[in-house]
């Protein structure tokens, strides 16, 4: 609170005024007055550009204003006062200093500031879902080729989504897989296949956690890459056999319908297991292409080689079954070798 200012006009004197101004900034002006003057001699305050105040009355006693200002004037115009009926006044200043409000009182530059981060901010979220919708339809739209061929192949839609869900579950999570290009393993009339290295854990150890699947843990293995990419590059293929093709190793179904599934791929693996048996023997090595679907059409398949037992050759004919839904899947398959392990190893 700044010392009161207390003004005794002289009898004689008829204009009086004073200027008190707060150097800090903004104030709180409290003024008392007490006075004893005719009616058409006014009081006037100026507080920084406002309007002025008047006050006037033959009779004042303790008065009490208020003005919110920098600077305050006082002005006191007694020329239209007789002497004879100007007795005097008494005017008291106190003043209080106003602590500016920044929360409040934001510059124009950081509300600018502020409104762009925010609408940057939405613009960013807008990106991202659209993004996620554009990528959630391309996904959808390759399901819906698969579907459309799965169908094709007369499967009921609880057999669909049974597929669907253990294809799922045996994906690799995108940034599991270190591709070397400089080495390749082998390169076929559709695809190369290159070294890499696994990182983390394999889906199929996540899944069965055994003596046989813990190796599959920071681990290299072999990635198939297709050669070519495109919109209409779709967990199976779906090719012209105009296209050179290993035609000795496909499945029936392929060669007739060129149908290309998990279990086309399972025959594959047949035909792989009497190459190992046989040590790199060349299947159907005296039959030419036409010799060959004639052959299996009529139920004919590959002997089996003088190093397997019968158990092994057993599996094998499963994977040559000329209806591919019979045919074993991989999981399967993995259970019969592991079980032919366990049987070898006692």
């Amino acid at each position: 609170m700044s010392p009161s200012y207390p003004n005794m006009a002289n009898l004689g004197l008829y204009v009086d005024g004073n200027v008190f101004a707060c150097y800090s900034g903004t104030a709180t002006w409290k003024v008392s007055i007490n006075a004893e003057i005719p009616e058409n001699c006014p009081f006037i305050f100026y507080a920084d550009d406002q309007p002025p105040v008047k006050v006037w009355n033959a009779s004042l006693f303790h008065l009490i204003l208020n003005f919110t200002a920098v600077k305050l004037v006082f002005v006191f115009n007694g020329t239209a006062c007789a002497n004879d009926t100007y007795r005097g006044y008494v005017v008291q200043f106190d003043a209080e200093y106003i602590e500016p409000d920044t929360i409040k009182t934001l510059l124009p530059d950081y509300l600018l500031i502020i409104g762009l981060s925010g609408g940057g901010f939405i613009v960013a979220c807008m990106i991202i879902v659209s993004i996620a919708i554009y990528c959630i339809r391309s996904k959808q739209k390759r399901y819906n080729k698969i579907y459309k061929l799965l169908e094709e192949m007369n499967l009921t839609q609880e057999e669909i989504n049974e597929m669907k869900l253990k294809s799922d579950e045996l994906l690799i999570k995108p940034g599991k897989i270190h591709i070397n290009f400089d080495t390749i393993l082998g390169k076929g009339a559709s695809s190369t296949v290159y070294k890499g290295h696994l990182i983390g854990l394999a889906p199929l150890y996540e899944q069965r956690k055994n003596e046989q699947t813990e190796q599959f843990v920071d681990c290299d293995v072999a990635v198939k890459v297709t050669n070519h990419f495109g919109t209409n590059e779709t967990f199976s293929y779906q090719t012209s056999l105009n296209k050179k093709l290993p035609i000795k190793w496909l499945s029936l179904e392929a060669l007739l319908d060129r149908l290309f599934t998990e279990k086309s791929d399972v025959w594959s693996f047949g035909v792989l297991m009497y190459e190992m048996f046989s040590f790199g023997a060349t299947p159907y090595e005296t039959m030419n292409n036409d010799e060959l679907v004639m052959f299996l059409q009529s139920g004919g398949r590959l002997e089996r080689p003088a190093n397997m037992d019968d158990v092994c050759y057993g599996i094998m004919l499963l994977c040559w079954n000329k209806d591919f839904r019979t045919r074993p899947g991989f999981m399967e398959l993995e259970e019969k070798f592991g079980e032919l392990s366990n049987k070898y190893s006692v």
